[in-house]
């Protein structure tokens, strides 16, 4: 595999340079994503029962949600390009709008075909506004600092889901799910508000729908790749980690999401610096192999103790991974193809998410949840194997030899 990558994005340290971070649209950005995140996972954890509660069979209420995350693969791409050509403020305002009503709809909507509307709404206008928020960033991250700048933005992803379930548990309880469902709508609108604020970057050129990129930005491929052996290892985390608590008997699942969360939100900015400080690789390869090692740790899970510490493993090694990768994203893209680009490297999640519920499940079901764990470990080890190969025949191009 052929990269456009100088050896230095992956082994040379740089002197850290003076350029802000907190600028303007960096603060509001963050805002619009943490909103519109906030009002996505305060439904994290309630969303299967209201479902469920109405009538819908299980397979039903797997299909329901899992559509989120099939909505948004299919969407991101074309978001990623109509940000590109139209602009980042217009496509924020379009998916805070989406992202206001989406949830008022769910106060309507009884029955499996409307909840399926709806979620699909939600999935569509979720993906509209990250994808149109991660490429302000992409445009305003100094360049010398983009590592420390995405860890700083993914915080705010962070933040979410450590307070979004926890919330939504809180108002389910206390008032009801058309409450919940108005909350929801709320933190949307709050996002929305801040989006109208955000000022589209000037002296940007905008690539016209005759010369527009294509959907996959090849410039992305090769981080997406490796994003993508993490997170569908990450498959397997979040979709089963429920189950395998309950029969190890370990107590409340929700515990290893808030951990995850709140040492992530500690070491992203930390993690960020470093990839801009030695190179992407210097993190990310350590990142995978950390990844590797947590699963498997969490595959012998059979305390409370050794499941969070398992979270704290793990939140580490997407705190080292995801940010050094997207900014690796960054340096590879063309300025009028950002968008783009942050598009196709966010299919990894999506990808990952969709495929490792699938081929988890299958494995899960054939050899059981521990296997399951230990077998998707090594996914994390492959990504690492492709990263160091590719790198290795970069700098040995960038040198002459052959």
């Amino acid at each position: 595999m052929k990269t456009n990558d100088k050896p230095e994005t992956y082994i040379s340290p740089v002197k850290r340079p003076k350029e802000p971070i907190f600028t303007y649209n960096f603060i509001l950005a963050s805002l619009v994503n943490f909103f519109s995140s906030t009002s996505v996972t305060v439904l994290l954890a309630t969303l299967p029962i209201y479902i469920f509660k109405i009538g819908a069979r299980q397979s039903e209420v797997g299909l329901i949600i899992g559509m989120f995350a099939i909505t948004a693969l299919i969407v991101r791409p074309f978001a990623g390009i109509a940000a590109d050509v139209w602009g980042r403020r217009k496509f924020m305002i379009l998916g805070g709008i989406g992202m206001t009503v989406s949830p008022l709809l769910y106060i309507v909507a009884t029955s499996t075909a409307p909840l399926l509307g709806v979620r699909i709404l939600q999935g569509f206008t979720f993906s509209v506004i990250g994808t149109a928020a991660n490429a302000l960033v992409a445009d305003i991250a100094p360049p010398l600092r983009r590592g420390e700048a995405v860890g700083y933005y993914g915080m705010s992803n962070n933040l979410a889901m450590a307070s979004g379930p926890a919330l939504g548990v809180l108002i389910m309880e206390k008032i009801d799910f058309n409450g919940l469902f108005l909350v929801s709508g709320g933190l949307a609108l709050v996002s929305f508000v801040f989006a109208l604020l955000v000022r589209e970057p000037f002296g940007k050129s905008r690539p016209s729908l005759v010369h527009r990129p294509p959907l996959i930005e090849r410039s992305a491929l090769f981080p997406t790749l490796i994003f993508y052996s993490f997170t569908i290892g990450a498959g397997a985390v979040v979709t089963f980690l429920p189950l395998f608590a309950t029969e190890r008997d370990i107590g409340n699942p929700g515990l290893f999401f808030t951990v995850q969360a709140l040492v992530m939100v500690a070491v992203r900015s930390w993690t960020g610096q470093l990839s801009d400080r030695f190179g992407r690789g210097a993190v990310a390869v350590p990142g995978l192999v950390l990844g590797a090692i947590s699963i498997a740790v969490l595959s012998q899970a059979s305390s409370l103790p050794m499941f969070l510490g398992a979270a704290v493993l793990y939140a580490c090694a997407f705190a080292s991974i995801q940010p050094a990768l997207m900014a690796l994203v960054i340096d590879r893209a063309k300025t009028e193809a950002r968008g783009a680009a942050m598009g196709t490297y966010m299919l990894a999640m999506d990808l990952g998410m969709g495929s490792g519920a699938l081929i988890w499940g299958l494995v899960s079901d054939a050899w059981g949840f521990s296997r399951m764990y230990l077998i998707a470990s090594l996914m994390p080890l492959v990504g690492m194997g492709v990263f160091l190969w590719v790198r290795r025949r970069t700098v040995k191009h960038a040198s002459g030899e052959h």
